[in-house]
């Protein structure tokens, strides 16, 4: 049984009468209720409402060989208390960073999943010949695409691994993705560009354009 406060277009119901009742929240899809309680009242700021005592029932609880699952087969969409929701996990890919002046590897990782019935994410990463896992990230404020990093790597194979916890704490399964190579290092530097000299004097001067790795060492000139 609940009672609620409706709008005017509740106005034309009647005790008696039954309505379909939809709410997100206790998972009602078109649920029937019977009409216990009909008031008409005003709001805060004066406007009308109707207020409606509303009584769970259902259709099939009038056959003459109505089984009790029948009857409450239309309580709720809601799942079991210890559902959590399964994660979908994706490298989408590594770069190289200046952190405190030094050149460092991340690697961005794209956690999805349906946020409504998960309260927290849990991410965790290792390099895929090690046994122990490292923490790479956890959060409360979940959205259906979730995005977390792992900085300070460098090249290698890694695996990573995610997963969610529901508002009572149950925490569901672990989705790895194993074996993924992360290459961020061990790619040339880019070509030099507009390579020029000019003499003054007995010197020449040589210029050209900054390659823009960030992992960039040294330049070598011969002659």
């Amino acid at each position: 049984t609940l009672s609620a406060d409706f709008g005017m277009a509740a106005f034309g119901v009647q005790v008696g009468d039954i309505v379909a009742f939809t709410n997100d929240r206790y998972g009602w899809t078109a649920k029937e209720f019977e009409v216990a309680g009909w008031k008409f009242d005003t709001g805060q700021e004066g406007a009308p409402i109707i207020n409606l005592t509303l009584r769970e029932t259902s259709e099939a609880a009038f056959a003459w060989n109505t089984e009790e699952t029948a009857i409450i087969r239309n309580n709720t969409t809601l799942p079991d208390y210890r559902y959590v929701p399964p994660v979908g996990l994706y490298v989408i890919g590594g770069e190289l960073r200046l952190v405190n002046q030094q050149v460092v590897g991340a690697v961005v990782l794209d956690v999805t999943l349906d946020p409504t019935f998960a309260a927290s994410l849990e991410v965790q990463y290792r390099q895929s010949s090690a046994t122990e896992w490292l923490p790479a990230g956890s959060t409360q404020s979940i959205s259906a695409s979730n995005h977390f990093e792992v900085v300070g790597i460098s090249d290698g194979s890694f695996d990573f691994r995610a997963r969610a916890t529901n508002v009572l704490g149950i925490r569901g399964d672990w989705n790895t993705v194993s074996n993924s190579y992360v290459t961020l290092f061990t790619s040339p530097p880019a070509n030099i560009t507009n390579f020029a000299g000019n003499v003054v004097g007995n010197t020449l001067h040589l210029t050209w354009t900054p390659a823009p790795d960030l992992d960039l060492s040294h330049y070598k000139i011969r002659y």
